[in-house]
């Protein structure tokens, strides 16, 4: 009778043997040693590498490595396979961890040297290079490398020689390592750096754009090369090469059609746009681009046509089409017909990131025409559903920023910039915010990081240079404004900025090179900036006769004539030359006598000769042809008030202001006029409404805040003081340092008070004010004796005026007399004194 444990079931083998598998391999792992485990993860690892299963290879090394640390042959393949990857941070730590362990292995040592070359590490390169030179010297690669190190050592010690011999070994050794870019680099540096070799070192540029078209140095280096040699069809060519290259840059892009437009080749511009707006899965920015440049080179009903023809055809969602139309229209004064389109797509649109963009524009828009408060309710929509929005978080932020809430700004900035790292315009927000707060340190570092994300853009450039010449840097603003000509040479904006800083430095040569360059250019802005940096440079030389010259020139070509006809007369009247200016002038006026820029210049003439009622005539009869004119007004004004006619001073004012509200200059006039009058109330108003048309005037927030301090008791409106001078901190202005060392010292900041009022008082001398706000800092900080001299300035500078101001001055002043000389100074009285705002 057969036993019921003599043979399984059939459907329990399969488990039984799998279970029994398992055990043994349990096993036989057990008695596997860990340098046996490392091999078998080394040797899988390299097969599967072999297979193309590199990610499943490497994890199979990396297994190696973890159970044998030492295992050097499995480091030196991963490394291999992260460098062929393209992976060289990687690839370099891996080779280190080589050499780390085999200092005469050879392969990592010229990989590693190789790698530092890849990224200009010099000292890296040298250490290994030189390493393997001692392993092998020679071998074909470690000779390479060798080269090419001797070469750079030679540069630096400017042994030209050496160099020579050097490069002659790289060329010869080249064909075999054709991909290196490093040693192109170098071939190519030592053709160009003959000086005449140009046309030898394009020849290699051109090598080696064959072996690495991705390099885009090389491309850059290539179009400079062709642009010295004046090889237009070349440069051509070589512009659409770079472009087929990298069809996604836009800096290229811009090269492109830049170059295409000074030569006056609009279509193909044109047709290089549409090409790249048509291609299939093209994003809408292209589109947008096309519409943009159609729109500046042919007009606004071109673009308007060309849109209508894409939104015809569009069979998807066309709501970025209708927000280019709608700007369109907003270009040609068409404000409401544009918000009510874009409103009308928006309100058919599902909800969606595209539609938040467009709400955005749309903000924008409603900006443009003066509704804010629109604005700010349109981004806190968006924002309530995105708080991520980079344009909305811009458009909050420079509210905030207005607002005085810079650490509010700085947050919401910081939040766009996480999701968008690159936007330039973001960054000089966050500029703006940091200068706002006087962190001019931050502010600096920001707008230099926006010049380097844009790639030298003349914006970006314009900005900073344009910060850093405030501060009197003058190096420093040129190097940013020559990177920035290395990327757009043609650029004028760019070229006349130099020119100023050279001639800031009294590089005459330089200067006149710079405005050699723009005339070059040949187009009206080019030709008024290059005018007007001649006449600044010879003037600044003391050349006043050459600058007479050269201004009679342009008067007799018709260039600019009546700027440059004023700065002639100007200069002749400052050159003692009043008869030949007088000439000159009646002669112009002669010709053209009712031209308002010579009928000015006449009258003011008629003023040197004293013939002040003749001159008031025609200053009248100009304001009432053009009354928004400020430089009537000006003069003017100042002829009364120096007459004593306080009265028709003001009635003038209020004349100008009943036909121009809006006027600036007037508006600061009658703000001055209060003061003197003691209405610090209705000067504070006005500077409150100028200061609000206009946040970022150092002007308007300097005398805005130096009033609020000067004149008013209550904690809220120092604090409102101190936030908006602020920015006045870090500037060397000595109006803007007593008016910020001013609130500090009313902020209880003494000694604070003390370093930004020695050189405003030092900067206005004769300023009784500025004067004795230092005393009182002075006498703050128990500097008792220097309290007495400046308070007593003070006084003498005031002249009898009775402000209280003064009274008090006087009062410390008796109180230090009546003192021993060993007491301590009295406590300081914080109450209101007078700042000197500007005018």
């Amino acid at each position: 009778m057969p036993t019921v444990f003599s043979v399984p079931s059939v459907r329990f083998r399969a488990p039984v043997l799998a279970g029994l598998a398992v055990a043994m391999a349990l096993a036989l792992s057990g008695c596997e040693s860990g340098e046996d485990r490392a091999e078998r993860h080394f040797s899988n690892g390299v097969a599967l590498i072999e297979q193309g299963e590199v990610t499943q290879g490497l994890l199979e090394l990396r297994n190696a490595v973890r159970l044998l640390p030492e295992h050097v042959e499995a480091r030196l393949a991963i490394a291999r396979a992260e460098n062929a990857r393209g992976r060289s941070a990687a690839a370099f730590g891996e080779f280190m961890q080589v050499v780390e362990r085999a200092p005469e292995q050879l392969e990592a040592r010229v990989a590693l040297a190789r790698l530092a070359l890849q990224e200009g590490e010099w000292a890296v390169a040298e250490r290994h290079g030189r390493a393997a030179e001692e392993l092998a010297p020679d071998t074909d690669e470690v000779r390479f490398v060798v080269a090419m190190l001797d070469y750079r050592d030679a540069m630096v010690a400017e042994d030209r020689a050496a160099a020579d011999d050097a490069a002659g070994r790289i060329n010869a050794m080249i064909d075999d390592f054709p991909r290196d870019g490093m040693a192109w680099r170098l071939v190519i540096d030592h053709a160009l750096a003959q000086g005449t070799q140009m046309q030898a070192g394009l020849a290699r540029l051109e090598e080696a754009l064959v072996q690495r078209p991705d390099i885009r140095e090389f491309h850059e280096l290539r179009i400079r090369v062709l642009n010295e040699l004046a090889r237009p069809d070349a440069l051509r060519e070589a512009l659409h090469d770079m472009y087929a290259q990298f069809p996604d840059d836009e800096d290229v892009l811009r090269g492109l059609v830049g170059y295409l437009m000074q030569r006056d080749e609009q279509p193909a511009a044109e047709e290089l746009l549409r090409v790249r707006a048509d291609l299939d899965g093209a994003p809408q920015e292209h589109v947008l681009q096309l519409l943009d440049f159609i729109n500046t080179t042919l007009g606004s009903e071109a673009a308007l046509a060309e849109v209508d023809a894409r939104i015809a055809a569009a069979e998807d969602d066309a709501l970025r089409l209708h927000a280019a139309r709608a700007v369109l229209r907003l270009g040609t004064g068409d404000h409401d017909g544009a918000i009510a389109e874009l409103e009308t797509a928006l309100a058919a649109a599902a909800p969606s990131d595209e539609r938040n963009d467009v709400r955005a524009e749309l903000a924008r828009m409603a900006l443009a025409t003066g509704e804010t408060d629109r604005a700010r309710a349109m981004v806190a929509e968006i924002l309530d559903e995105d708080s991520r929005h980079v344009e909305a978080l811009k458009l909050h932020a420079a509210w905030l920023i207005d607002d005085e809430r810079t650490t509010d700004a700085i947050a919401a900035l910081r939040t766009a910039q996480g999701r968008a790292p690159r936007d330039t315009a973001v960054m000089l927000l966050l500029g703006r915010a940091h200068e706002r707060e006087g962190d001019r340190g931050l502010a600096g570092e920001r707008y230099a990081q926006a010049v380097e994300l844009s790639g030298n853009a003349a914006r970006e450039s314009l900005n900073y240079a344009g910060f850093l010449l405030v501060d009197n840097r003058l190096d420093a603003a040129e190097s940013v404004l020559t990177s920035a000509l290395r990327e757009a040479p043609a650029n004028a904006d760019l070229i006349a900025a130099l020119g100023q800083v050279q001639v800031a430095r009294g590089e005459w040569d330089r200067a006149q090179r710079s405005i050699w360059q723009l005339r070059a250019l040949d187009t009206p802005a080019a030709l008024r900036a290059a005018d007007a940096l001649e006449a600044d440079s010879l003037m600044q030389q003391g050349r006043t006769q050459d600058t007479i010259a050269f201004l009679e020139t342009l008067v007799a070509d018709g260039s600019e004539e009546s700027a440059a006809l004023a700065a002639l007369l100007q200069t002749q009247v400052r050159a003692g030359e009043i008869d030949g200016a007088r000439a000159l002038l009646e002669e112009r006026l002669a010709e053209r006598p009712d031209d308002p820029t010579l009928r000015f210049l006449g009258a003011g003439m008629m003023v040197l000769d004293g013939e002040i009622d003749a001159a008031e005539a025609v200053y009248r009869e100009l304001l009432a042809e053009f009354p928004s004119a400020e430089a009537p007004l000006r003069v003017l004004h100042g002829l009364m008030i120096a007459q004593g006619r306080i009265d028709d001073a003001q009635a003038l004012i209020d004349a100008v202001l009943a036909e121009v509200p809006e006027a600036v200059v007037p508006r600061m006039l009658r703000a001055a006029r209060l003061e003197q009058e003691f209405d610090f109330e209705g000067a504070i108003a006005i500077y409150e409404e100028l200061y609000a048309s206009n946040r970022d005037n150092l002007v308007f927030a300097n005398n805005l805040a130096s009033l609020m301090a000067t004149h008013r008791d209550d904690a809220e409106s120092l604090e409102r003081a101190f936030l908006i001078a602020r920015r006045l901190s870090g500037t060397e202005v000595p109006a803007f340092r007593d008016t910020y060392g001013w609130i500090q010292y009313r902020r209880g900041n003494h000694a604070d008070a003390v370093t930004y009022l020695e050189p405003a008082a030092a900067g206005l001398p004769n300023d009784p004010f500025v004067q004795y706000h230092l005393g009182m800092a002075y006498h703050a900080v128990g500097r008792t004796e220097e309290a007495r001299v400046q308070l007593q300035r003070a006084i003498d500078l005031a002249g009898g005026a009775v402000l209280p101001q003064f009274d008090r001055a006087r009062e410390i002043l008796a109180s230090l007399a009546d003192a021993p000389a060993d007491a301590p100074d009295a406590v300081p009285d914080l109450a209101p004194s007078e700042a000197a705002p500007l005018d």
